[in-house]
């Protein structure tokens, strides 16, 4: 590691998630570097920071077609926060900068294949952590799947369930290819690739209302098997059940036809982006549920509301507790391999439910 460590960077800085980042840190009262393509969105930012924190980021212009515009990014950094997706198509240089800078890596993905990429590509690293996917859904998949592992359970389903949540450009983007891709599952001990909606899930939420899920490719299938005795992991995200149904019969074609549309989608989402990046998703409640796939019993949940700023919370104090205390080991790895669950949860203001 670098002897004389000074900041935490965020890549994506001015992004739908990364101002959040930007402005948990601040809130935190941490010097910070943020950093992106376009350097008047990034003076902006910078003055609404400081206007709202009295702190006054270090702004740096960087860009993913730029290999030495990143190498300057990562001067006098410990930890990159890449924040820039989607990350199956822009976030590779971003971590080839971080592994070739010796820095801490933190990102916000969700694609299942860019996770992997990461996964593979930092199998020699043990003097830094590498964690992709820092954020809401996985981190509290993640944290589900520590409880129900320290119960004794071998076989986990987990269920993403966010009624009505709504999604920033990228993560909609994001979502489009991870339906467009097989992915993989892990099942008695072993990943195996499956095709989106290939299985479907009658499984029990808390409080007892029963819940359609269908298989989507989550990130814990790759992670949780490396700290909890597991033989398998599926992931799921809860559907009306006429939608389940639907996407189930559908999934030996979903995949291409995903692709096919891509394009049209993309433009779609380009015409209904929504720019303002000051609106309040704290209203937005969600629930990742860790359950028995055969028989749909609930066996914990972690819950919590506003997705984005959840997501920045986790980051931030994974960053912050990066710097406070540096872990003896690392590499790839995600929060139960670093923390306690209870306690991480607590401290970012997540609900572990054990019914």
């Amino acid at each position: 590691m670098k002897e004389s460590p000074e900041y935490i960077a965020v890549y994506g800085a001015t992004g739908y998630t990364g101002t959040r980042i930007c402005d948990e840190l601040a809130r935190r009262g941490l010097d910070f570097v943020a950093a992106g393509r376009n350097i008047d969105k990034l003076q902006t930012l910078s003055s609404d920071i400081g206007a709202e924190h009295g702190i006054v980021p270090t702004l740096r212009q960087a860009h993913v077609d730029d290999e030495r515009s990143l190498d300057a990014l990562l001067e006098h950094v410990d930890i990159l926060i890449n924040a820039a997706g989607p990350f199956a198509e822009v976030g590779r240089p971003v971590v080839r900068a971080a592994l070739r800078n010796d820095v801490h890596y933190l990102d916000t993905s969700g694609e299942q294949s860019h996770l992997n990429w990461v996964k593979s590509s930092a199998s020699d690293v043990t003097d830094r952590v590498i964690m992709p996917s820092c954020a809401f859904e996985y981190t509290a998949g993640n944290l589900a799947a520590d409880v129900a592992g320290s119960e004794g359970h071998r076989s986990i389903g987990i269920a993403y369930h966010s009624p009505g949540m709504s999604t920033s450009p990228g993560t909609k983007r994001s979502i489009i290819r991870s339906i467009g891709e097989p992915g993989l599952t892990y099942r008695e001990g072993r990943h195996e690739s499956r095709a989106v909606g290939y299985r479907k899930y009658r499984l029990a939420l808390p409080g007892g209302q029963v819940a359609r899920a269908v298989w989507i490719p989550g990130g814990e299938p790759l992670t949780v098997p490396a700290f909890a005795d597991v033989d398998t992991v599926e992931t799921s995200v809860v559907l009306p059940k006429i939608v389940a149904n639907l996407l189930h019969r559908a999934s030996p074609v979903v995949p291409g036809v995903m692709r096919g549309l891509a394009p049209l989608l993309d433009r779609a989402v380009d015409l209904m982006a929504n720019n303002d990046t000051d609106w309040d998703d704290t209203g937005n409640a969600f629930q990742v549920v860790a359950f028995e796939p055969d028989s749909g019993e609930c066996i914990a949940a972690v819950s919590g509301k506003g997705p984005y700023t959840t997501t920045a919370r986790i980051i931030t104090e994974t960053a912050q507790r990066l710097l406070d205390e540096p872990p003896e080991d690392g590499g790839f790895c995600q929060v139960p391999d670093l923390f306690d669950t209870s306690g991480f949860a607590e401290s970012v203001g997540l609900d572990v439910l054990r019914p």
